[in-house]
């Protein structure tokens, strides 16, 4: 079992209460989640805390969380808990200069599928990553990715992706 947490917040780095949140396992199945080390199972979906804040225990795998409720653009992320593939990058940071003007950064890998990428975003440098998969943020060719609008001076951005 591998533990996960979270913070959930808006653009503007407020944390979002009361967020619905729902894991996936890679095969579309709802995911095993646990409030401990695999003792006690939890729902799933479940509901951020008062402070935007999430978090379980569940079996080493790839994972699709994703994000909803009032008020919020649905959102989802891939991520891995434990050393379930040797080719997967998670939260890599990418070659690129984060300026407010840049839109274009190259990863180390090829992602295959280009699908399987996701982007994350921390405006700011402060809070957690969004994430910011909607298919009209970025796009990829080969190990270039290309957002639509440039992240912000100060802000860090990472990508997580399978390659082969």
């Amino acid at each position: 079992m591998y533990f996960h947490s979270d913070t959930v917040i808006n653009t503007a780095g407020s944390a979002i209460a009361g967020a619905t949140v729902t894991v996936y396992q890679s095969s579309g199945a709802l995911a095993a989640l646990y409030s401990d080390n695999g003792i006690t199972p939890t729902v799933n979906p479940f509901t951020t805390n008062s402070t935007g804040g999430l978090s379980f225990y569940a079996a080493n795998g790839i994972y699709t969380m994703m994000i909803s409720g009032t008020g919020i653009v649905p959102t989802a992320a891939t991520f891995t808990l434990g050393a379930t593939a040797a080719n997967f990058s998670d939260q890599e940071t990418p070659a690129g200069l984060i300026n407010g003007s840049n839109t274009v950064f190259t990863v180390a890998n090829l992602p295959s599928p280009s699908t399987s990428l996701s982007a994350m975003i921390r405006q700011g440098g402060k809070g957690a990553f969004l994430p910011m998969n909607q298919p009209i943020d970025y796009t990829v060719s080969g190990k270039t990715v290309t957002l639509t609008n440039a992240p912000a001076v100060g802000s860090n951005l990472a990508f997580s992706y399978r390659y082969q």
